[in-house]
């Protein structure tokens, strides 16, 4: 009778480490699933990541495009043009405490440098438009 007795606990404790394989099994493919997933997710996380930083660098282009092309129209303009006299105008005073916000002519003075622009290219409109659209295409 021992031994039917050590038999029946072996068959039990062998049904036992079958049951408790099979969770594991089970247990690691959910596991591998879900990392696969998670690298997935990354994955598209960081192709959006990089698609949105393009896209806010193509605007910033974009942008730049517009200010440098509406500049080169006042810069043709008539020397006793208003809209000229305004773009030229210093507004007197002490500017207010802080920080000061960047005025648009500092902002069009940038983006010359950086495009290594100058007012006397702006009078030819065609090579304007061109050094200022070669950047964005």
């Amino acid at each position: 009778m021992r031994k039917q007795e050590l038999e029946e606990v072996m068959r039990e404790m062998e049904q036992r480490l079958e049951e408790e394989e099979e969770r594991m099994n089970v247990y690691n493919a959910e596991k591998k699933k879900l990392q696969t997933g998670i690298q997935d997710l990354e994955e598209q996380l960081v192709l959006l990541v990089l698609f949105l930083l393009y896209l806010n660098l193509f605007i910033a282009l974009v942008l730049q495009q517009n200010r440098l092309r509406w500049c080169g129209h006042v810069l043709r303009k008539d020397d006793d043009d208003w809209v000229k006299k305004c773009m030229e105008y210093e507004v007197e005073g002490p500017r207010p405490r802080g920080k000061p916000k960047r005025t648009w002519r500092e902002v069009v003075r940038e983006d010359c440098q950086a495009r290594r622009l100058n007012k006397e290219e702006a009078m030819d409109r065609c090579k304007w438009r061109k050094m200022i659209i070669k950047d964005v295409r």
